[in-house]
């Protein structure tokens, strides 16, 4: 928490500009605001982004173009819980054969191709 108050302190260069952080959910977003406030004696222009969001504003601004061709996904899409979880179970498969994958794959059960083997990647 030190660390991110010593770099929340330091001026940005335009004073209207937020102070983007991360947070994963509205519970830590409150803490880090009150935290830093506490320390800083005050927080000006926070800006709390989730992970997906921060991602999908930086995606748009270095592919300047979020409207893809008819018939393509957006490219931020491939962070989508749902896409994700197909393209982690994909690995699974691919991962089985690995030395230092063994213990996913007795977890599995052998089965990286299953039902349990989907369940995992979407977990994680």
């Amino acid at each position: 928490m030190s660390g991110l108050a010593r770099v929340v302190a330091e001026p940005q260069a335009d004073p209207l500009t937020p102070e983007c952080i991360v947070v994963q959910g509205r519970g830590m977003e409150r803490w880090l605001s009150l935290e830093l406030s506490n320390r800083l004696g005050v927080l000006g222009n926070p800006k709390f982004p989730f992970l997906r969001a921060f991602l999908r504003d930086i995606l748009g601004k270095v592919l300047e173009d979020d409207s893809p061709l008819p018939g393509q996904p957006r490219v931020d899409d491939a962070f989508e819980p749902e896409r994700l979880m197909w393209s982690i179970a994909e690995l699974l498969g691919e991962l089985a054969g690995e030395k230092s994958f063994r213990p996913v794959k007795d977890y599995l059960g052998g089965e990286t191709r299953g039902e349990k083997a989907l369940a995992l990647a979407r977990r994680i």
